[in-house]
């Protein structure tokens, strides 16, 4: 069965006390760097003297009908700033009850607000269980943008279709993504109960050129042509992403 999720309806909070309507969650962030540098003699050596992963984290506040996503805790040591990643101080606003989302990027010297709808995904439900952040967690295959794939895992038991990096659109909250394409991974540390309000106690995103999607991907284009920190394709797939 395919789920085409773009609009996503108010969710019905059931009176299970086992259900979690309101949680903050902390994710942990891989990216491997070796495989998104590319591959000439200068990014050979460069491989030689770094770590193949860096990992950052990023924490998201949750309700049935809204979340917030934004940059948490610093690792520990981090090095390699900029190194395979972009999009580190980004922060992103999501409403499944009106299908919009509200993002700040930085791209390069530039920042950046977009307003759009939710991303269409497309998902395939499958019936492989995972442990993540102690709860037994569903997989997902995921298809947007016609030719991207991911892979998710979501708890049924958290009443919120969102999840890391703007993804969405499953009768759970994601706990655990893959995204092969461009070698990065994303899984909840922890979840935590959290204040029903908290969400709206977050100030508003300010600054930036207010743009929506397309337009950001046509400029993202613009700048990759002109910086040529990383091989074309791997540009041309990183700022497809959702968040």
């Amino acid at each position: 069965m395919k789920y085409l999720l773009f609009f996503l309806l108010p969710i019905t909070v059931s009176a299970q006390s086992d259900f979690i309507k309101y949680a903050k969650v902390e994710y942990e962030k891989t990216i491997n760097m070796h495989k998104n540098m590319g591959d000439n003699d200068w990014v050979t050596e460069m491989k030689k003297r770094m770590p193949v992963y860096r990992k950052l984290y990023f924490d998201l506040i949750l309700s049935p009908t809204e979340s917030y996503y934004a940059p948490g805790r610093m690792a520990s040591e981090d090095p390699y700033k900029n190194w395979g990643d972009l999009t580190q101080d980004n922060k992103s606003y999501a409403s499944f009850s009106d299908g919009k989302v509200i993002q700040q990027k930085q791209v390069y010297e530039e920042k950046f607000l977009i307003k759009d709808s939710l991303l269409q995904i497309e998902w395939k439900i499958m019936d492989e269980m995972r442990p993540i952040a102690g709860f037994d967690c569903r997989k997902a295959l995921g298809r947007f943008n016609d030719s991207l794939y991911i892979v998710a895992f979501y708890a049924e038991e958290i009443l919120a279709p969102g999840g890391p990096e703007g993804f969405h659109g499953l009768p759970g909250l994601i706990l655990g993504l893959a995204f092969p394409r461009i070698n990065t991974t994303w899984f909840a540390t922890k979840v935590e109960l959290t204040d029903p309000q908290l969400i709206q106690k977050q100030k508003p995103f300010k600054g930036g050129k207010e743009i929506n999607r397309d337009e950001l991907f046509a400029t993202v284009n613009t700048l990759v042509k002109r910086w040529k920190q990383w091989d074309d394709k791997a540009n041309e797939i990183l700022w497809q992403l959702p968040w």
